[in-house]
């Protein structure tokens, strides 16, 4: 008897049926199991667990297609928020499907959870843990920031492998767009007075200023924490 053995590629979820030795000449009946991917081409690439609005629905999360063949997410489930996509969700290769917080039957976690993506025989695909504390993600925390999948790194787990950048929803996030957007910068905080020596709060303040060579409109910029908008005509001339 000639054996011979090959490696087969999987691209998806898929069933497989095998024999199994019981002992010399005997062999167990025929048995289904299944074989999940596991090369990441499904994760999780973006999660706005704490909306800037404050309110819980202006959360979601962002699944993302990394691979080169189209996936069927029938019956796949993301734990922490008890979601399941419905029969008819194929995600492309390369692309994105948003999963707002109004389609949830639970919620994220404002200061942090563990979430599980899951494939519809209940391999695990894809795990997030995200925190709140500053050193993880402050931007990201009711700030204006989302976290962003760093596709360059493979453990979602660790803080390191997540950026916080503006919100991108349904969009493929790029780092390299990030750093080189922020290379031009126009107007800066320069100084911050927050502790003055005779405890007056009415002497605190922030300066701005204008570090380009032409005039910058504010209106509509604001410093957040402080609760200060800039309003129409506000602007700084060069070096002002």
């Amino acid at each position: 008897m000639t054996r011979s053995a090959r490696q087969v590629q999987i691209t998806a979820v898929s069933a497989v049926f095998v024999l199994l030795v019981i002992s010399v000449a005997i062999w167990s009946p025929l048995q289904r199991g299944s074989v999940a991917r596991k090369d990441g081409q499904i994760f999780i690439s973006e999660v706005n667990y704490r909306d800037v609005s404050g309110l819980d629905s202006g959360d979601y999360l962002e699944i993302h297609n990394g691979g080169t063949s189209d996936v069927s997410l029938n019956q796949w489930c993301i734990s922490g928020v008890d979601f399941c996509f419905q029969d008819n969700t194929v995600l492309a290769a390369g692309a994105t499907v948003v999963v707002p917080s109004t389609q949830f039957d639970g919620k994220l976690n404002n200061e942090g959870e563990s979430l599980e993506l899951r494939d519809s025989v209940d391999n695990l695909v894809d795990e997030v843990k995200y925190s709140s504390v500053p050193t993880w993600a402050y931007m990201s925390a009711g700030r204006g920031h989302t976290l962003h999948r760093n596709r360059d790194q493979a453990d979602a787990g660790k803080e390191a492998m997540w950026i916080t950048d503006v919100p991108s929803p349904g969009g493929i996030y790029n780092p390299t767009l990030r750093s080189t957007a922020r290379t031009d910068v126009s107007v800066v905080v320069s100084e911050i007075h927050f502790h003055p020596e005779n405890d007056n709060p009415q002497e605190e303040f922030v300066e701005i200023v204008n570090v380009s060579d032409r005039s910058v409109g504010l209106q509509n910029w604001c410093l957040q924490e402080i609760a200060v908008c800039f309003e129409a005509g506000d602007a700084l001339a060069p070096s002002e």
